[in-house]
């Protein structure tokens, strides 16, 4: 409902930057600035009263919103993106979550890492008890779990500067949540990241839809040297009413012995017509020039409120 919109978390993003608003139970707001390097460099934010500063030049409705406000805590944290040589070992031990990997907070993956990582670590457990040898599905686990997290990485990698371009920001969070639910919320929902037997025929499959992904990562990369500043004109752009989104979606609630490799290679069909159209889109294409399929599957209204 419209009058609920204000209980999620709002992201209000510029060139090489946004801002989160989180409402939390307590009823504190969490307010966050996350910058890239170039912003970083000359944005001068040491405290509350400069961070205010900043969002009065760059966000002043933010800052209008807050202004008066008691803070209650200010941290800053440069460099925040981190790595770990090792989370799964065979020797016992294992680091869930963000203690192990964490890339960017704008798509909020804490949880996510927490979830598969706990999968990883129950499936190790649970086989250690029962007296096998965990050390081939360790070592097995620990590179899925890094492919996930060096894919996670590339969403956020030198594409800062194209945050205030609405035009590639449209794409990106469509592209972005299609192939997360197109692709790696498939394989939780049905089991497959700790099942050899289910993981090892789609291994060609995930390895396509991997390039895919960097091929489109790719375009906004380049895209977002530009640091263009298209500003939003207030459309609202309903995700569940994006053809693609919602196939994706639907296909999630499909029974757990559902056949995946069948449902990932046809969501895969749709993901190659959707990187068809955001590359058409973002060199310039009409919609009328538009490929048929990729207009079908973004569809039109998704494509009127970017192009508008």
């Amino acid at each position: 409902m419209p009058h609920e919109r204000w209980k999620s978390t709002v992201h209000l993003t510029g060139p090489g930057y946004w801002v989160w608003l989180i409402p939390l139970e307590s009823g504190v707001t969490s307010v966050g600035i996350v910058m890239d390097d170039t912003v970083y460099n000359s944005a001068n934010i040491h405290d509350p009263q400069s961070a205010v500063r900043w969002l009065e030049q760059n966000q002043p409705r933010c800052a209008d919103a807050i202004a008066g406000a008691t803070f209650l805590d200010f941290v800053r944290l440069p460099n925040y993106a981190f790595d770990c040589k090792k989370v799964l070992s065979a020797d016992r031990w294992a680091i869930s979550g963000e203690a192990g990997f964490f890339a960017d907070p704008f798509y909020s993956p804490g949880s996510d890492f927490i979830a598969i990582a706990n999968g990883f670590i129950t499936s190790l457990m649970a086989d250690d008890r029962m007296g096998k040898d965990i050390q081939l599905n360790a070592a097995v686990y620990e590179k899925i779990f890094r492919s996930i997290y060096q894919n996670t990485l590339s969403l956020y990698v030198d594409q800062y500067g194209g945050f205030g371009d609405r035009l590639m920001m449209g794409l990106k969070t469509l592209w972005d949540i299609a192939y997360y639910w197109g692709v790696l919320s498939l394989l939780y929902f049905r089991d497959a990241l700790c099942d050899y037997q289910k993981m090892r025929p789609l291994i060609n499959d995930l390895l396509a839809t991997q390039e895919l992904n960097q091929q489109i990562q790719a375009l906004f990369r380049e895209r977002a040297k530009q640091r263009l500043v298209l500003p939003a004109r207030g459309v609202f752009l309903d995700q569940y009413k994006v053809p693609c989104l919602k196939y994706f979606n639907d296909v999630l609630q499909n029974p757990l012995d559902a056949d995946v490799q069948t449902d990932l290679q046809r969501n895969m069909e749709i993901l190659r017509c959707v990187a068809g159209g955001v590359t058409e889109l973002l060199q310039g294409v009409s919609l009328q020039d538009m490929a048929p399929a990729a207009r079908e599957w973004i569809g039109d209204n998704y494509c009127y409120g970017l192009l508008a």
